[in-house]
């Protein structure tokens, strides 16, 4: 079945979090692959920064995405770009710090992975 992108569903969530301090800024750009990409720029209560990116990815049903906490240089990140297949619950996948990938528990389902996201991120920034 076909996922719907509800820019209103997102910031219901991102509202609603304790971690959100601000949305920054919510545009829809068009990506140099020809598609049309959400990117969301959000401030975290500690001041670093949070952007979500979303887009259907060609040929599939499916919604690509990543989750990244940033500062000058990413920090942690959540996407499921194709490219670590060996990974348990491909293509799902986490980037730490030191950029190590291990497979996360994400299902693609932005409505049902945000609110997880958030929850780990303040998980491991003790926020």
């Amino acid at each position: 079945m076909s996922q719907i992108i509800d820019i209103s569903q997102i910031e219901f969530i991102l509202y609603k979090s304790r971690i959100v301090a601000s949305i920054d800024s919510i545009n829809v750009e068009h990506t140099t692959k020809g598609r049309n990409a959400i990117r969301i720029i959000l401030t975290l209560v500690n001041g670093l920064r949070f952007q979500i990116r979303l887009h259907r990815i060609p040929e599939s049903t499916d919604i690509g995405y990543s989750y990244q906490v940033f500062i000058d240089r990413p920090l942690f990140r959540w996407d499921n770009a194709r490219h670590h297949t060996h990974l348990t619950n491909f293509p799902h996948h986490f980037h730490n710090e030191f950029d190590n990938i291990a497979s996360s528990n994400l299902s693609g389902n932005v409505i049902a992975d945000l609110p997880e996201v958030l929850l780990e991120i303040q998980r491991i920034l003790s926020i």
